[in-house]
């Protein structure tokens, strides 16, 4: 089948899928990995997004403009934006969301189109799902997950290592004024933050133990997950819903200690769960 993923100009710039290497958000980054594995199932994929040249990527995905006409296909998959759909060329069309479902995401009136029946939703979790409203019959549920193979690395473990890699302003500046109190009960604690935009980046304090920020390739970023003793994500994000670092982290063996938000319920399998 001929499945197209629509994104517009959504993420960052002329993105695809080399920007594993370099670090991309969770949303993007379940695109590439999603695009890849459909082309392995034998379809032809195409992703029209913020690029200017047409890209054929290793696995056989081929990027395009957003501006450029959209051809026929079986499947067309819009991506987070609802009016997207408006655009479809194909036998059937599925809403894939990675958002809270308020515009541009979502609406009173797209929900009103998916009961019509005039096209699906493609949801994270139940938790996701409860919160656009949507009867079971009109979506279906495929969490974001992890490419195994970046965690097939052998790493010692280090005590007192703890890692943070969700946006900074999703709880790093609450984790950060914490670390005083954490320091005190465990002098030899070291965090390390992470993150593929630096203009977010948070200034170093090595003398506490808290490391200079680094945006790092998804290969880099499982080692340091495997290394690490705790994931610490007090979050203070609502609208979480499948976060990858979650997902990374428990993969990775960075033992969770964490505040619950949003789909994180739905998420974290094991861990010590605080309420603040």
């Amino acid at each position: 089948m001929k499945i197209i993923f629509y994104v517009g100009t959504g993420g960052p710039g002329a993105w695809d899928s080399r920007n594993i290497e370099q670090g991309i958000g969770g949303s993007e980054e379940s695109l590439i990995y999603v695009s890849k594995e459909l082309v392995r199932l034998g379809h032809d994929v195409h992703v029209y997004n913020g690029r200017d040249t047409r890209y054929r990527d290793e696995s056989g995905v081929v990027w395009l403009p957003h501006t450029q006409a959209l051809e026929p296909c079986d499947i067309f998959i819009p991506f987070r934006q609802w009016r997207f759909t408006e655009l479809s060329t194909g036998k059937r069309t599925y809403l894939i969301e990675q958002d809270w479902p308020v515009e541009p995401h979502f609406s009173p009136e797209a929900k009103a189109l998916v009961e019509q029946g005039k096209f699906k939703m493609i949801l994270l979790n139940e938790h996701h799902r409860n919160q656009y409203g949507v009867a079971p019959e009109h979506a279906f549920i495929c969490s974001n997950g992890v490419d195994l193979k970046q965690f097939d690395q052998v790493v010692g473990r280090t005590i007192g290592k703890c890692v943070y890699f969700s946006h900074p302003d999703r709880g790093l500046d609450k984790l950060r004024a914490y670390w005083t109190k954490i320091r005190m009960e465990v002098p030899y604690a070291t965090l390390h933050a992470f993150w593929w935009q630096s203009e977010c980046f948070r200034p170093p304090n090595e003398s506490i133990g808290i490391m200079p920020m680094r945006n790092l390739g998804h290969m880099q970023l499982a080692k340091e997950i495997l290394s690490a003793d705790l994931f610490t994500y007090p979050s203070i994000f609502t609208p979480e819903i499948s976060p990858v670092s979650c997902i990374k982290a428990q993969v990775g063996g960075a033992w969770p200690v964490v505040v619950i938000a949003g789909g994180m319920v739905d998420t974290i399998q094991f861990g010590d769960i605080s309420s603040h």
